[in-house]
């Protein structure tokens, strides 16, 4: 009991699905931004509370089911003094644990840091999840070649119709237009004899359809849940293996969480700006 107190006193709590629109990657994020806050100052417990599965729902689940807690508990307590438990409703109070409530700006500076890239490496998911990944990116056929691109592909509707109004253009054109850039980064970085494993929602797009036209070696992990923030789980576990090529979306905080496990590695990574498309630089950045 004084163990708990103890917890109590000296912890955080973060509800990372706070917001009804936070997809995957923004919940890893705040959760990411609160793990750096416990390092910072030395709390040694932070409560985290249900994961949301689906963006613009109210299907959730605890958050120890989808991440795997043991597994990092042993990394965060060797490393920073602190563990993650499954929020209760002590700790949802206000006045016994004190709340971080971050922007994603505000996250993703914490996260771009020597500190933060370290702590988004060490979350882990449900092992269950990662297994399955592993088992179905070694039934890829790499005989030919056994480099491993991964290009994740930011065209959903959802993401057309945001970042047009971004860019002052309609989906559609939008849409277009990025396409556009992918194909040139695709023909410029990628040989159509290695294995491409694509990251995307929407499988309807002129990307796909040019890789198909030319015959490319590529491969769209098979989604396994009717929740999609469950899928794009094992869309970033899969986009984890790449070790050769990297083409993403700048301005995705996808492409920015795998940009963070996949520094420091021999992988090139381009990314295509979506806030700024029409600027010259669009033929991709490292």
């Amino acid at each position: 009991m004084k163990r708990r107190t103890m917890d109590y006193q000296n912890a955080y709590y973060v509800s990372t699905s706070l917001h009804r629109n936070a997809g995957l990657c923004n919940q890893l994020f705040i959760l990411a931004n609160a793990m750096v806050e416990c390092a910072k100052l030395k709390k040694n417990t932070l409560f985290v509370d249900r994961f949301l599965l689906e963006a613009y729902t109210s299907h959730k689940c605890i958050a120890s089911r989808i991440f795997d807690f043991p597994r990092m508990n042993q990394i965060l307590s060797e490393k920073y003094g602190f563990v993650l438990k499954d929020a209760d409703p002590a700790s949802k109070n206000g006045k016994i644990v004190q709340s971080i409530i971050s922007s994603i700006p505000e996250c993703s500076d914490n996260i771009n840091t020597i500190l933060g890239n370290d702590i988004v490496k060490s979350i882990h998911f449900n092992t269950r999840l990662e297994t399955y990944v592993n088992t179905i990116v070694r039934a890829v056929d790499t005989k030919t070649s056994n480099k491993v691109n991964v290009v994740h592909l930011r065209m959903e509707d959802d993401a057309c119709a945001h970042w047009g109004q971004v860019n002052g253009m309609a989906p559609h054109d939008f849409s277009r237009v990025l396409a556009q850039h992918y194909i040139d980064l695709i023909k410029c970085y990628i040989k159509d004899d290695e294995t491409t494993i694509v990251l995307t929602g929407n499988i309807r797009n002129p990307v796909i359809e040019f890789l198909k036209l030319k015959n490319y070696r590529y491969f769209v992990c098979k989604k396994i849940s009717i929740f999609r923030e469950m899928n794009a789980i094992v869309d970033l576990c899969a986009g984890k293996t790449c070790n050769n090529v990297f083409i993403g979306a700048g301005g995705s905080t996808f492409t920015q969480t795998l940009c963070v496990y996949l520094n420091n590695t021999n992988v090139i990574c381009k990314t295509i700006n979506l806030n700024e498309l029409k600027t010259p630089e669009n033929n991709g950045s490292s």
